[in-house]
């Protein structure tokens, strides 16, 4: 049996919110009928049995939950006339509405009497009640519980679509979905040897990849007739051997284990056979996984073919073509310092500490495509996805490096060495076979690449440092950041010629921006306390649609998904939600009030769920309709953990209970 206060962390929540959904659910429960009448007479019977039933504890407040707040006064006035042992009421003060706190301990002898009884358990919950204005309407079902679990929770996380979820309880994993009849159920299980550090699902949602102390890695996978079970297990020598990574491909079929230690280090590569059970693919000692700064799986792909890793002065590249064995070799003079791979997958390259670059092609086999020597240290080397161009970035330790860009006809030959005063922090390849290059000493200049030669097109000029600078998704936008207070818009348009659009000025420096998906729409957030948004009109012209301000440092501000909402929040404790009216207009519809510095902001695939956290245990859920006005509908400040599925949000409190909510009816 759950305690009371795990049963009804699902309806109630603490520090004076009510989970006003969890209401109207309840009432439909109890059909036509007062739920006053239905608590007089599920009090008289506690009373008169003097049993410290859970069942009727939660029926209790489950009762007062359903009834207005003035009757809710009252109800607790009779708690407390009717002397029920075990029962102890105290007010909370400083609250603008009716709240109240409960506690029920059972007696003693009670307890000895019935210790043998499942439902028999000393139990405390806290109940706080608040009246909704009656003008608000929300759309009924707007978030219900579906399930709810409590007794040591350490971790849990919803699959992709919502359909099911996994929890953690220190060594044991348990997957959770739904039945035939629409109710949650425990689905399989696994036990570690020590304490699970995590756990995730694969693409598939048929797979999920856990990872514990002692050096173990273990997959719990679906079979055909929908159970769950072991599909595979990994131990690395040592007890206290550290699992630094353990994950799946973007796809799902493949993952990768890799733990370090003291005197080893080891990387795995598990697949799927034709019978769907996993196997090891290749075993790889005294080697390192390398991640390009991006993914585990080399490239911006989803396809998981490749797999770079290195060892001393060996690079590595496994591709699941050859079945994850016989890589390619890669060898250098010095430490291997990076690897790099195209979006496209169809050209790597190496680099060393000296400066050599390795490069190669994929066709059926990866194949030797030239060799460059940068002549000094490099910190990053990039290949174009055509496989013509390469870029070379100093190491900055000198303070005089420069960017090269290189071109192969037959073989490679430097086309422009660039140099910045205090040198080069920043290259990338643009649209248009243009490059863009960022100094230490705030100068950002856009070039021209061709066969012939690389020439300068234009110069974004800053009095100040440049902060940042950001490409738009089609790669002919730039947005340049600086202290000295602006933010340059460049375009290029289709005859390549790149222009100065707008300038977008702020009181004090610009410490970020980003585009819409769409890239119709930019934001920038400066120390000014403001973020400021621009749209492009109809006449290709950029102007501002709207000033969002703040009181204090402006932690983060970004686009949803579609591109149709922009969310600002900051250090003053607020969360602001503008949303978009029509191609040209913008308006702020609403100011979150989180109620201490907000840190980061979750919104849900439809873009009417957000998350606002202020800390590790400080999440709060809202709900935009479609007018966008904004209404706190669940405030649990011991949340450790929230997420959204596909219809559903889980929650993970402090306490160790799990909580998964429906949120389908966002979209009736």
């Amino acid at each position: 049996m759950q305690s009371v206060r795990s049963s009804m962390f699902s309806l109630c929540c603490y520090r004076g919110q009510m989970v006003a959904p969890g209401i109207r659910w309840f009432s439909k429960k109890i059909g036509g009928n007062n739920p006053q009448d239905l608590f007089n007479t599920e009090l008289r019977r506690l009373a008169s049995q003097q049993k410290s039933l859970s069942q009727s504890v939660m029926t209790l407040n489950k009762l007062l939950s359903a009834m207005p707040t003035q009757a809710q006064d009252k109800a607790l006035l009779k708690i407390a006339s009717a002397n029920t042992a075990g029962w102890e009421i105290s007010s909370l003060e400083g609250l603008p509405f009716a709240v109240a706190s409960l506690k029920f301990t059972a007696p003693r002898d009670s307890l000895n009497q019935r210790s043998a009884e499942s439902d028999t358990v000393p139990a405390s919950c806290q109940l706080a009640a608040t009246d909704y204005p009656p003008t608000t309407t929300w759309p009924d079902d707007l978030m219900l519980p579906e399930q709810v679990i409590s007794e040591g929770v350490s971790e849990a996380h919803l699959s992709p679509s919502g359909k099911l979820f996994l929890i953690a309880r220190r060594d044991i994993l348990e997957i959770w979905g739904k039945g035939g009849d629409g109710q949650w159920a425990q689905q399989g299980s696994l036990q570690h040897r020590g304490l699970i550090l995590r756990a995730c699902f694969n693409a598939r949602e048929n797979a999920v990849l856990t990872r514990s102390l002692g050096g173990q890695a273990k997959i719990l996978g679906q079979n055909s007739d929908g159970t769950w079970s072991e599909h595979g297990a990994i131990q690395f020598d040592g007890n206290n051997t550290p699992l630094v990574m353990a994950r799946f491909s973007h796809s799902g079929d493949h993952m990768l284990i890799t733990n370090v230690s003291i005197s080893n280090s080891e990387v795995q590569i598990w697949g799927r056979d034709a019978y769907g059970q996993w196997l090891e693919k290749a075993r790889i000692r005294n080697a390192m996984l390398d991640c390009h700064g991006q993914t585990l799986f080399a490239g911006q792909t989803l396809s998981d073919r490749h797999i770079f890793t290195k060892f001393g002065s060996v690079a590595q590249i496994w591709s699941s073509a050859s079945n994850w064995r016989r890589p390619l070799e890669i060898h250098h003079n010095d430490a291997v310092h990076g690897t790099f791979l195209s979006a496209n997958e169809c050209h790597a390259l190496t680099f060393d500490r000296t400066g050599v670059v390795k490069l190669f092609d994929y066709q059926q086999e990866w194949s030797e495509a030239g060799e460059i020597n940068h002549g000094t240290a490099l910190a990053e080397a990039i290949v174009s996805d055509d496989g013509r161009f390469v870029l070379t970035v100093g190491d900055n330790s000198n303070k005089e490096s420069a960017c090269k860009i290189w071109h192969r006809a037959g073989s490679w030959s430097s086309l422009a060495s660039i140099t910045h005063n205090g040198g080069v922090k920043f290259a990338r390849f643009l649209a248009n076979n243009h490059v863009v290059t960022c100094g230490h000493n705030g100068k950002v200049v856009i070039w021209s690449r061709d066969c012939s030669g690389t020439e300068e097109l234009v110069r974004v000029e800053h009095t100040g440092q440049t902060a940042s600078v950001v490409i738009s998704p089609s790669g002919k936008q730039l947005l340049t950041c600086s202290d000295d207070g602006t933010a340059k818009l460049m375009h290029c348009d289709r005859k390549g010629f790149w222009s100065e659009q707008a300038v977008i000025q702020h009181q004090d420096g610009v410490l970020g921006g980003s585009f819409s998906s769409c890239g119709n729409s930019v934001l920038t957030f400066g120390k000014d306390h403001t973020a400021r948004l621009w749209a492009r009109n109809d006449s290709e012209d950029w102007q501002e649609r709207a000033v969002i301000h703040h009181n204090n440092t402006i932690n983060g501000a970004q686009f949803s998904p579609s591109g149709d909402l922009v969310i600002t929040f900051s250090q003053d404790g607020t969360a602001v939600v503008c949303s978009r009216l029509s191609e040209q207009n913008w308006q702020e519809r609403r100011v979150i009030n989180h109620g201490a510095p907000v840190r980061a902001v979750k919104i849900n695939d439809t873009e009417e769920w957000i998350v606002t956290s202020g800390s590790e245990v400080d999440h709060k859920v809202w709900f935009c309709d479609r007018d966008c006005s904004a209404r706190e509908v669940l405030m649990m400040p011991s949340m450790r953990w929230v997420e959204f599925g596909h219809g559903q949000l889980l929650t993970l409190a402090q306490d160790d209970t799990a909580v998964v909510w429906s949120i389908d009816g966002s979209n009736s």
